[in-house]
């Protein structure tokens, strides 16, 4: 099911092995994940 070399930036197949109100919601954290990353990858946040 995972293949274990996914990791950041990178995608798994795991939202294509379930059935889909699970896919859905995988979906919804990956795009809120995605979406997370924006202004870390333009510099907007900075972690120290």
């Amino acid at each position: 099911m995972f293949s274990g070399d996914a990791g950041f930036g990178q995608r798994s197949d795991i939202a294509a092995d379930v059935d889909p109100p699970q896919r859905n919601a995988i979906l919804a954290i990956q795009q809120i994940i995605m979406l997370a990353e924006l202004p870390v990858d333009r510099g907007w946040i900075i972690w120290k």
